[in-house]
């Protein structure tokens, strides 16, 4: 089933994806591009620049470094406002996700919607729920 799909997808998928560490874009050290094609046409979507060693073992070292950084410092309770403002986000762009979820996995948009998108922003805010309730256990 082929889906209209809006202008800021279409947008997303023209741009130059690299890797996100740190909290920033940071190119890859490869020149290489790795196809994302929609299985239900066949057709190339977009584009991705393939990460390297370096490029992996720079996230893992900044990962390792906001968890017993800065992560270590957020509160139980600031932990369930950024869940809970992650569901937040998903809902007000789940159809722009939905429809990079269809056509990156070929699913049907109804299951991208409702299972994917609308299951995620649930189960956010279930999750977001329990640091505040985990931190008071003695």
């Amino acid at each position: 089933m082929h889906i209209a799909l809006l202008p800021s997808v279409v947008a997303f998928l023209g741009r130059d994806h690299s890797n996100f560490i740190d909290g920033a874009v940071h190119t890859s050290a490869s020149a290489q591009r790795i196809g994302v094609v929609d299985p239900g046409t066949g057709e190339t979507v977009a584009q991705l620049r393939d990460a390297q060693a370096e490029d992996v073992n720079l996230a893992v070292d900044s990962a390792a470094s906001a968890f017993k950084g800065a992560w270590a410092q957020v509160t139980p309770y600031q932990r369930g406002v950024l869940l809970n403002r992650l569901a937040d986000l998903i809902e007000a762009n789940g159809e722009e996700l939905a429809q990079l979820e269809t056509v990156s996995s070929g699913k049907s948009i109804n299951l991208s919607r409702h299972i994917e998108v609308g299951q995620s922003a649930v189960f956010l805010r279930y999750f977001a729920g329990w640091p505040p309730k985990s931190a008071a256990r003695p």
